[in-house]
């Protein structure tokens, strides 16, 4: 829908009583609301809300002055499990992709590189992730599916059938922020709103959880391609 100059996103859901609204990860305006909500209550809200929608997207540019604009060339730096790598084009590689000594040595002859890098940290989150998850699974309700996939705007989702989907940007932030993430999604088999019960599972199993939430807000915007 839209609202000012603002395109915003609508996700209904039969779950939720009340509205609410985001700034993704992209920076557009989303809300979750009831799915009987009818878009004119939903402006009405924004409208009453607007001083508080302002401040959002301010602290979200604010956030973002730090965003990287990267270039496949030698010397650019790239994360990887929270560390920066740089990389080096390689004449000679079986591979496409290497991590070696604080490189990351992507084959010069690759006609797209940037599709050979998220090949690679694809392969990686799926391994990573898919071990962490059997690693910190006791506890929670087995989910029915678990999967990696691009996410434009999010970090996770679990569905309320219990299906899971990470984004392989998970396997750029820190070993400890990439757990958080992991078990965010597993909390909601239990906990499917962000209630005081969903935080307090998240803290039984991750203590300190907060600084995890910290590094995600400070450089999220770092894990953009």
């Amino acid at each position: 829908m839209k609202w000012r100059n603002y395109e915003v996103a609508v996700r209904r859901s039969s779950r939720r009583k009340t509205m609410h609204i985001v700034v993704e990860r992209d920076g557009t305006l989303a809300v979750q609301v009831p799915s009987d909500m009818p878009e004119s209550r939903v402006e009405e809200i924004l409208e009453s809300r607007a001083y508080d929608v302002f401040i959002m997207l301010e602290k979200w540019r604010e956030s973002h002055k730090e965003q990287v604009h990267r270039q496949f060339r030698d010397g650019q730096s790239f994360l990887y499990l929270g560390r920066s790598y740089q990389l080096k084009f390689i004449q000679d590689q079986s591979e496409p992709v290497k991590l070696r000594s604080g490189n990351i040595l992507l084959r010069k002859d690759d006609s797209d590189p940037r599709a050979a890098l998220i090949g690679f940290y694809k392969r990686m989150a799926k391994v990573r992730i898919g071990k962490r998850v059997r690693e910190l699974l006791p506890g929670f309700p087995v989910p029915k599916k678990v999967a990696v996939r691009d996410m434009s705007t999010r970090w996770g989702s679990c569905t309320p059938g219990g299906v899971i989907t990470y984004n392989w940007r998970c396997v750029l932030v820190p070993p400890r922020v990439m757990d958080y993430l992991i078990v965010h999604e597993l909390a909601h088999l239990e906990h499917h709103r962000h209630s005081r019960a969903f935080w307090d599972k998240i803290a039984s199993v991750l203590p300190g959880f907060e600084s995890s939430v910290e590094w995600l807000r400070i450089n999220g915007v770092r894990t953009e391609m």
